[in-house]
């Protein structure tokens, strides 16, 4: 049988041949991606570095981003071009780092095999994979939050100066990165007080001492905190969470079905395949909880009475310890064969369930605007956007220069020519109005409008049905110009004299 002649060679071959897997799956789900067009978020990225290095902070008050990421990301633009590639490969390099970090907490924690079966689900871990190619600060903030993991362990046993001043500096690191993943400061206090029963080197006023210098060195983050927290209302969507995305949290649907189907085939393939009965240390334990237990119920909580965060980019932070966890699961398996033969058969399914296409999102603004560019070029036609940020439903920052211009970073990134306007993200009564007196002041004597619009879903409205309402009394006809992932342009071109 084909597969068990493939078990077999990798059951003498195992580490090198999953070695290998592994970083074929990270050039193809991180690396591949890195050339297609940017999205929506990263092109905020973009937005808020564009100008030099002097407005970088400027902007990151006013559009909020982590500073010390952009700062990172101005200067790897600064390497010349093509852009998509250079602000996206530092989250690769980034997440490399955050992969080789967890494999050194893996084998403290268990040992090598274990380890090695966490990495390989993290490397293919779809929201991972995501930010490995993303230019935007969550490979960055997972490789603080892994290291702060692993200090702070490492702290608690040996109690000396150096792992300590490497974990507030990694703790402090985390929440620079992104305020978010603050929640796994709670986990780590959860944990470091667990830890405090034994007979260890560290005692309470160690931890306190930490925990202020952890504060002094967040202080910088105070306007940028204070300024987001103001206008939270304006930049996100207000929902609740079910409780089964809680759960999914906690048995991620590919995660757990990667492995079940890896354990079938292994059934099927060797007799008298099990689960070996093992415990967790109680200190591994308490990490594990504290790691991903804690940030995941503080998220949904937030979410329960607040703004929504709870999202894969923002649960990120949960992502170390349930790889953990899925790493010990897998270890579990007996015999050795049927448990490489999983770990491979889970990669593979991973891989799988993530598809062949090399594109970041679906999101395909670059192609769409070269589309818009043929029709603009050297014209002052009106080039509507819609889908923009979340903030363009605030129809007074429609108005703001200062708000507007990060509103179409879009066009900061691929611009499609002509006159370049934003419609609100949603459309209601008062939107309606405020688009209506847009048109009037904007069509002058064009004999074309062309409209970009961004697909969101739930998030968005559409425009293009009821424009084509609107301008149909004017004289305007329209058709599709085609649709990138998406994003679909649509042209409105005068074709007979308005009604009067």
């Amino acid at each position: 049988m084909p597969l068990r002649r493939v078990a077999d060679h990798l059951e003498r071959h195992a580490r090198p041949i999953l070695l290998a897997a592994l970083v074929l799956a990270a050039v193809w789900l991180w690396v591949a991606p890195l050339g297609s067009s940017l999205w929506l978020d990263e092109m905020g990225t973009f937005w808020t570095i564009r100008n030099g290095f002097s407005t970088v902070v400027q902007r990151t008050l006013r559009f909020p981003q982590s500073p010390l990421y952009c700062i990172l990301s101005w200067v790897a633009v600064r390497l010349g071009e093509p852009i998509e590639i250079v602000l996206r490969f530092p989250s690769v390099l980034a997440m490399a780092l955050a992969s080789l970090l967890l494999y050194r907490l893996g084998t403290h924690l268990f040992e090598k095999e274990t380890a090695l079966h966490s990495v390989i689900l993290f490397v293919s871990f779809p929201p991972v994979a995501f930010a490995a190619a993303d230019a935007r600060p969550y490979a960055f903030a997972l490789v603080a939050t892994i290291g702060a993991l692993w200090m702070l362990v490492r702290w608690l046993e040996n109690g000396r100066l150096r792992h300590a001043c490497a974990y507030v500096a990694l703790a402090a690191a985390t929440v620079h990165f992104h305020f978010l993943f603050a929640t796994t400061l709670v986990g780590h206090a959860l944990y470091a007080a667990g830890q405090l029963r034994g007979p260890g080197p560290v005692r309470t006023k160690h931890l306190l001492a930490a925990a202020s210098a952890i504060a002094v060195l967040l202080l910088p983050l105070t306007p940028f905190i204070l300024g987001l927290l103001e206008t939270w209302g304006s930049r996100t969507v207000m929902a609740r969470p079910s409780l089964g995305m809680l759960v999914g949290v906690f048995a991620p649907t590919f995660a757990v079905g990667s492995l079940f189907i890896g354990w079938l085939l292994a059934a099927w393939l060797f007799p008298g395949v099990m689960f070996r009965q093992s415990s967790i240390p109680r200190r591994v334990f308490l990490l594990i909880l504290a790691s991903l237990g804690v940030p995941t119920i503080s998220l949904y909580v937030i979410s329960r009475i607040g703004p929504f965060v709870f999202l894969p980019r923002y649960l990120l932070c949960t992502v170390p310890g349930l790889v953990l966890l899925a790493g010990w699961a897998v270890r579990a398996i007996e015999p050795v064969r049927a448990r490489h033969f999983v770990a491979a058969a889970q990669l593979l399914t991973m891989l799988a369930l993530q598809g062949t296409t090399t594109q970041h999102t679906q999101e395909n603004w670059r192609s769409a605007a070269e589309v818009v560019r043929r029709i603009t070029s050297g014209t002052s036609t009106p080039v509507l956007l819609s889908g923009t940020f979340a903030e363009s439903a605030n129809l007074e920052w429609l108005s703001d220069p200062k708000h507007l211009d990060y509103l179409l970073a879009p066009f900061s990134v691929y611009p499609p020519g002509g006159t370049p306007l934003v419609l609100p993200i949603r459309r209601d009564e008062k939107s309606e109005a405020f688009v209506d007196k847009l048109i009037a002041t904007s069509i002058g004597r064009n004999e074309r409008i062309v409209l970009i619009e961004r697909s969101c879903f739930v998030l968005c409205s559409s425009w293009e049905s009821w424009l084509g309402s609107r301008l149909s009394p004017r004289g305007f006809g329209s058709k599709n110009l085609g649709v990138f992932g998406t994003i679909a342009v649509s042209l409105f071109e005068r074709k007979q004299p308005a009604r009067p």
